[in-house]
């Protein structure tokens, strides 16, 4: 393998591979070649707006989406009630209906008997205003533990979806009863010091869906109703920030541009798989992007190059 050989230029790690100079080995694995968006924290009263338009934005765009609904905060506000009871029941679209606790409390602070109760509480909330049963679990703050594993699985949950920090790959995508479906990106964060709340470009969030891609087979985005909202700092404002709509907007596009389907993170077990053969070298450009060696375009730009000259290979 090689080392770091200044990587300011992708085109010239493409050029020395192309040219041979480098052993390649390879790493076969499966790949849904999908993407699914999870959006947190649907609650009532809270950037209702702002939620809505995200929502809007996939509505019209005819893709999927799953969004994780906090139980004790949600039921009371008719625009967020409404809009999701529409949805649901005309089946415009592929609206998926997460569980994402009770009260966004951390799972790992509560033995098994709390979590379960907390569980089944949001569980019956859904249920009963929504007239449906939430098949995953978006675990508040991403933190899981062995516990919360066990008790989704004993009430027939389909899948979790933490992060990848919290846990931890391997990741089986097919073929099993209970899968670990983590977000891979995100579309905004809190800054360092949680002061303020940013977006990202559609190009930045890209970058790390085709590591996600690349390294487990799929992709899962995180996104939060603040990113998307006017602001200063941490006082949000129900105003939509258009600007990061937009963003949004090209993010789908870029996905679908890449030949990648949007599907809820339900589907993403079911989804037809390809086999997946990708260079081991591969993800020194993510390093390099990580430490902000090469920029967005360059990534993408290889990647691109990497499958068109079938060195990244996919076959049915």
């Amino acid at each position: 393998m090689f080392s770091k050989i200044s990587p300011s230029r992708t085109c010239a790690v493409i050029f020395l591979i192309m040219s041979g100079m480098f052993q390649q080995s390879y790493a076969i694995s499966d790949s849904c070649r999908c993407v699914a968006f999870r959006l947190d924290d649907i609650q009532d009263y809270f950037l209702n707006n702002v939620q809505i338009e995200i929502m809007n934005t996939f509505q019209k765009n005819n893709k999927s989406l799953t969004v994780g609904i906090i139980g004790n905060y949600f039921g009371n506000d008719t625009a967020i009630v409404n809009f999701l009871k529409e949805k649901l029941e005309n089946n415009t679209s592929s609206l998926e209906i997460a569980n994402h606790g009770w009260n966004h409390e951390d799972f790992t602070l509560f033995d098994k008997q709390e979590q379960e109760k907390l569980i089944k509480k949001t569980d019956d909330k859904i249920s009963t205003i929504l007239k449906v049963k939430p098949t995953g679990f978006v675990a508040p703050f991403n933190k899981i533990n062995s516990d919360t594993v066990t008790v989704l699985t004993e009430n027939r949950f389909l899948y979790i979806s933490a992060n990848v920090t919290q846990d931890r790959p391997p990741y089986e995508i097919k073929n099993e009863s209970f899968y670990h479906l983590p977000s891979i990106s995100m579309t905004g964060d809190l800054n360092s010091d949680n002061t303020q709340w940013y977006g990202t470009t559609h190009k930045d969030t890209f970058v790390q869906i085709q590591n996600g891609l690349i390294n487990y087979g799929f992709a899962v985005v995180t996104l939060h109703p603040q990113e998307y909202s006017k602001r200063e700092g941490l006082n949000f404002s129900n105003e939509v920030d258009d600007a990061q709509i937009q963003e949004l907007e090209l993010l789908i596009n870029e996905i679908e541009n890449h030949g990648l389907d949007i599907v809820t993170i339900s589907g993403i077990p079911d989804h037809n798989f390809v086999h997946q053969k990708t260079p081991q070298w591969i993800n020194h450009l993510f390093t390099w992007y990580q430490a902000k060696e090469i920029s967005a375009d360059e990534v993408i730009n290889a990647i691109e190059f990497l499958t068109e000259n079938k060195i990244i290979k996919f076959n049915l």
